[in-house]
């Protein structure tokens, strides 16, 4: 929902919209917590798991 322009969530049955022009500081902290964890979860999801791989084959070689 970031890449529409803002973003929704709910706190104690309130829904609250934050958007780049009514909150930027909150804004764009959600863009770079998002950013972070794609990062991280593209690197722990296929880097690392392809690291492992390329070791046991490596270790499977007669």
């Amino acid at each position: 929902m970031l890449i529409e322009g803002g973003y929704k969530y709910q706190n104690t049955g309130s829904v609250y919209y934050v958007s780049a022009s009514s909150n930027p500081g909150k804004f764009y902290f959600a863009v770079v917590w998002q950013s972070l964890i794609v990062c991280v979860s593209f690197y722990f999801g296929f880097v690392v798991k392809l690291k492992e791989a390329t070791k046991e084959d490596n270790n499977n070689k007669p």
